[in-house]
């Protein structure tokens, strides 16, 4: 999976894209989160996402009255995404909806 970043960092745009197999892989992640996790990301140039984060922290929170929020903290070469198992598992079940495209 790789991580690209514009470089605006007032407005930042971020592109987390792979295969769908890794993009599904990942997603079964996130469903069935119970702990921190660190994911290192592929290197790749792009010539609207010229910046490289190199790593996504996925941090597990247990916000009662926010259970539904994720939140997405982008501190130098890391992208910290932070939110409870619920948020994720949410999140999770989004990345099959690409399998009907075929996995590479």
């Amino acid at each position: 999976m790789h991580i690209l970043f514009d470089g605006n960092i007032n407005n930042p745009e971020i592109e987390i894209s792979n295969s769908c197999k890794e993009l599904i892989n990942f997603g079964n992640q996130l469903i069935n989160i119970d702990k921190d996790i660190k994911i290192k990301s592929k290197d790749k140039k792009s010539k609207f996402y010229p910046k490289n984060i190199k790593y996504l922290y996925v941090k597990v929170t247990n916000y009662k009255e926010k259970e539904n929020l994720i939140k997405f903290v982008l501190m130098g070469e890391k992208l910290i995404c932070e939110g409870t198992k619920y948020a994720f598992l949410k999140l999770g079940q989004q990345y099959p909806a690409c399998s009907g495209r075929g996995l590479r």
